[in-house]
């Protein structure tokens, strides 16, 4: 009988804690927290930019283009919507206010468009691949047909310049989001976080490029001088859209603030990267 009441017959009462008033042997060791092991290191930035780049695409499969410009206004709004997606992806992009964000974007849209058509194009292929439409340039319509023939006619050079990576070519369409000179950098109420991030970007893309083995100062070169290259197309998309309006056609709402901050910041475009050392 003293042995059925001896003290130690009976389990531990847990007073405190998650396990607070169950019975049991508590464990004599504490378990290895996962959050001890060490973080993975930071991926690069020019692979956040093209993973920012990859993951905006909302649209997996595209419709056919009936011929129509309404349809194809529609697929343009789309492509603005990519384009902002895209931006607040990129990282420290929140720096820049979303006014700005808007502003930039219209200033360089056609310019983007272009860029993303040309890189998306491929040999032989009479038709440019858009987010919502696969675009046959024999069935778009005047004014339209001029815009996106130069285009075409454009990613037969571009394809060839180099032999472009994914990250390589995120990285420039990332520039050329944030090239001031089409809109004014003192319209600007987040100017110096557009050129901190420029910057930051350009500097990456130089390591990207001249990191490889050998390292490939042309490369470097040639991307950065398509930023002006593709600035032709904003102007050239402006005249065209401002030739549909003429003749009637109601632009959607993202094309329709394009065209109107286009108009308020006419001019032409000349970045300077005097001051940018390329591979040694």
């Amino acid at each position: 009988l003293q042995s059925f009441f001896h003290p130690f017959f009976f389990p531990a009462v847990v007073r405190y804690g998650s396990l607070s008033g169950r019975r049991g042997r508590l464990p004599s060791k504490t378990k290895v927290q996962h959050s001890d092991d060490p973080p993975s290191p930071p991926l690069p930035l020019l692979t956040l930019i093209n993973k920012a780049y990859v993951e905006s695409k909302t649209i997996p499969t595209p419709t056919l283009y009936n011929g129509g410009t309404e349809q194809l206004l529609s697929a343009m709004d789309e492509e603005f919507r990519f384009m902002l997606l895209f931006v607040e992806k990129i990282p420290n992009s929140t720096e820049i206010s979303q006014n700005d964000i808007t502003k930039l974007i219209e200033c360089n849209f056609f310019a983007l468009l272009a860029l993303k058509l040309c890189y998306g194009w491929t040999e032989g292929n009479n038709s440019l691949h858009m987010e919502q439409i696969e675009v046959d340039i024999a069935a778009v319509p005047q004014p339209l047909k001029l815009l996106f023939t130069l285009i075409q006619e454009e990613a037969k050079r571009f394809q060839h310049l180099i032999q472009w990576d994914p990250p390589s070519f995120s990285a420039l369409l990332a520039l050329q989001f944030l090239n001031t000179k089409e809109c004014g950098a003192e319209l600007l109420s987040s100017d110096a976080a557009v050129d901190k991030l420029r910057g930051t970007i350009t500097s990456a893309l130089k390591d990207h490029c001249c990191n490889s083995s050998p390292p490939h100062t042309k490369k470097l070169q040639t991307i950065i001088a398509q930023i002006e290259m593709f600035t032709r197309f904003q102007r050239i998309g402006q005249e065209t859209l401002s030739l549909a309006v003429s003749s009637g056609v109601q632009l959607p709402p993202l094309m329709s603030g394009a065209v109107q901050t286009a108009q308020r910041f006419p001019g032409p475009s000349k970045l300077d990267f005097t001051e940018f050392s390329f591979c040694p």
